[in-house]
């Protein structure tokens, strides 16, 4: 099923956790002597947007673990809004977050911390899932509109 989209407003989260994630990215290199950082989609309904600012993302909180126990990300912003919980209103919040990346490992719905990996990814690399506090911070948060395209309809037209 694809998804239709309306942009509301795009805004900037202040940077309360960046001092935090720049001591991980460096605890990271000094481990692993190499850090990739990410910049991925994580899709939430927009009650939770003033807890998130405030606290970070926390992965004690994830409820839908089909990849790990931890916080899921995706580098393909669909992705993240189709497998937002369907609880949520059409009315939906969508972070972009920067994401250290060292190495990862399948994931899989009992996965509590992944072994020998920091990551664990799902779906041919359509998830990421982060487990420790710090490895990721929102840089910016789009608030939109999502509704279903009904079938037969042209995606592009």
């Amino acid at each position: 099923m694809s998804v239709s989209a309306l942009l509301k407003y795009f805004i900037h989260v202040t940077g309360l956790f960046s001092g935090c994630y720049l001591l991980k990215k460096e605890e990271y290199l000094q481990r692993h002597g190499i850090v990739k950082e990410l910049e991925l989609f994580h899709a939430t309904s927009p009650d939770n947007v003033p807890s998130i600012t405030r606290n970070n993302l926390d992965w004690r909180r994830s409820v839908r673990t089909k990849f790990g126990e931890g916080v899921s990300f995706s580098p393909n912003a669909s992705y993240a809004n189709l497998h937002c919980n369907r609880n949520n209103p059409p009315s939906r919040a969508m972070f972009i977050a920067k994401v250290l990346f060292h190495s990862a490992c399948g994931g899989h719905s009992a996965m509590k911390l992944p072994v020998r990996a920091d990551t664990s990814t799902g779906n041919s690399g359509s998830v990421f899932v982060k487990y420790s506090d710090n490895e990721f911070y929102p840089t910016y948060v789009a608030y939109y509109y999502s509704q279903p395209v009904p079938r037969g309809r042209f995606r592009y037209f």
